[in-house]
């Protein structure tokens, strides 16, 4: 059996894990569910010191699991500690040459998301249903295939996210994260992080697999099922 770490991405928490987590745990596999927007500090170092801490405390190579800007966070987590990984697992997630920001990712005007109108002015909570018109355009985003009841229970659960972390930039090495085993799980209708920006992400590291997943940008809600039997072929 393995440990999986779950690392959520902006605005969410281990929440939006929870089919998932059920899934894993149901064979015997061991589950840390981080909790980051609900660290006192926020600096893209506090999250990957966490993180870390975490991966040491499950007792042996995890599995980290980073979804969205979470994938920014494990790959920090990767070049500190990459003896006590057993891979890295990128779920539409951010992932980026070194000294770069969460920020970065290689989008054309074309494939950014518009920003809810009500929100322009506070990008800690840009993603956060404050009217009607937001509502729809979030649960279009991030749970255009959910079930529409599960949708609705999400977008009630945003969180502000902090900004420090995603404006932090992260050293990577060859020698330390380029020597971490490496997974994508491409989301392939995804309205955040296009197919396109994940496809281009791709290229930036040599990955040990690349799989497609036809769900939008939460598979953890859209495609629990397929999604956890991905990660169970990771540790093989």
């Amino acid at each position: 059996m393995a440990c999986f770490v779950l690392v959520h991405g902006s605005y969410h928490g281990p929440w939006c894990r929870e089919k998932v987590s059920g899934r894993l745990r149901a064979p015997g596999h061991e589950i840390v569910e981080m909790d980051l927007i609900a660290l006192k500090r926020h600096t893209l170092s506090d999250d990957v010191r966490e993180v870390v801490r975490a991966v040491r405390r499950s007792g042996g190579p995890a599995v980290l699991v980073g979804h969205s800007s979470g994938g920014h966070v494990v790959s920090g987590a990767a070049e500190a500690a990459p003896d006590d990984i057993a891979c890295l697992v990128c779920v539409s997630g951010v992932l980026l040459p070194s000294d770069r920001t969460a920020g970065d990712i290689p989008r054309e005007p074309h494939e950014r998301p518009a920003v809810p109108r009500s929100a322009e002015d506070d990008a800690s909570r840009r993603y956060l249903a404050e009217t009607e018109e937001d509502r729809r355009k979030i649960i279009d985003y991030f749970y255009g295939r959910c079930a529409p009841e599960d949708a609705e229970a999400a977008v009630r659960r945003l969180r502000p996210q902090p900004l420090a972390p995603l404006r932090e930039k992260l050293t990577l090495t060859p020698e330390r994260f380029g020597r971490v085993r490496k997974v994508y799980i491409e989301c392939l209708e995804d309205r955040v992080i296009f197919p396109s920006v994940q496809r281009k992400m791709q290229r930036y590291w040599p990955l040990d697999g690349v799989w497609s997943i036809r769900a939008d940008h939460s598979p953890f809600l859209s495609a629990p099922d397929e999604l956890a039997r991905l990660l169970e072929k990771v540790p093989d």
